[in-house]
């Protein structure tokens, strides 16, 4: 979440009021929550997402513990060249709502092919700030820009802060696309955020886990959205420091495991290297390339 103000608030007032529903009123229920063990295989896919508020190279510390993913929630700085130099992808991102084909064409020139991240929180009010509506015409918009200027970039939809809006924006910006156009969105994946919806909740990592198989379960329940890959460009902890023993215990390896082991889940990202407003949650101290425990706690999972 790029500039978080008030993270508590946002996530209490903004997603959990403006959604609409809980996992049970969803029809879904815990039931199914899978058992996760450290023991995954396959290609490792975790990333960090790079935030402009911290000024330094990342790239090289990026590398050396193993992230393979970063995002800066732009779509053109020097952040993208610096990643790629390394065999860091980086994931540009498509804002907001307000779509102009110039720039798409532009902005498609400078990441040939790359995986979009359309839209960031447009259920945050602090955020893009989207109706489900306006998300829908600019959506249109993007597709048929990138179809034009790059028909190889890959489009993962919509980016929302948590459940239960992971369910509830989608469905609504979807059926919004359908009233205005006739069809369903051409979608290449979904992205979403994994955050709790209550401070109160924050280290609870089953509920995380169970809101990401409530949003799959609906996926694959709309005949346009099913199979379709996901993306988890933002997961993390924003609390005190007193909460970062529990992160490093239990939280990130537990979640770091999940998402390895999901295969649905192509990318996760935690948030973030570093971030002044946010430092708990930092892999890196602010002055230098310096893990911190959360740091160091991330590198040991992405090794196992």
């Amino acid at each position: 979440m790029k500039g978080r103000i008030s993270w508590a608030v946002v996530s209490l007032l903004v997603v959990t009021i403006a959604a609409g529903c809980t996992p049970r009123e969803a029809g879904y229920h815990k039931a199914f929550l899978p058992l996760v063990a450290h023991n995954w295989t396959g290609p490792h896919k975790a990333g960090i997402s790079w935030p402009k508020e911290d000024p330094l190279d990342r790239s090289v510390a990026l590398a050396s513990i193993g992230g393979v993913a970063t995002m800066d929630w732009g779509r053109g700085s020097w952040r993208a060249e610096a990643s790629a130099q390394h065999g860091i992808e980086f994931l540009p991102m498509w804002y907001d709502c307000n779509v102009n084909p110039a720039d798409v064409a532009h902005a498609a020139q400078e990441h040939p092919g790359a995986r979009w991240l359309v839209f960031n929180e447009p259920d945050n009010s602090w955020q893009a700030d989207c109706k489900p509506e306006d998300a829908a015409i600019a959506y249109h918009a993007l597709w048929e820009a990138f179809q034009e200027a790059d028909p190889t970039a890959r489009l993962y939809c919509c980016g929302t802060t948590t459940y239960p809006a992971h369910v509830s924006y989608h469905r609504w910006w979807s059926e919004a696309y359908y009233q205005i156009y006739g069809e369903w969105p051409k979608v290449d994946g979904f992205h979403l955020h994994s955050y709790a919806p209550a401070y109160s909740d924050r280290l609870n990592w089953e509920n995380r886990q169970a809101e990401l198989e409530y949003f799959r379960q609906w996926q694959q329940d709309q005949e346009w959205a099913k199979g379709k890959p996901v993306i988890i460009s933002e997961w993390g902890v924003f609390g005190m420091q007193a909460d970062v023993p529990a992160i490093v215990a239990e939280y990130l390896p537990q979640m770091f495991s999940y998402f390895e082991r999901t295969t649905w889940i192509e990318l996760h990202l935690w948030f973030c290297t570093y971030e002044p407003q946010f430092s708990i949650s930092g892999i890196f101290e602010g002055d230098s390339d310096r893990l911190t425990p959360i740091g160091e706690a991330w590198k040991k999972a992405s090794e196992r």
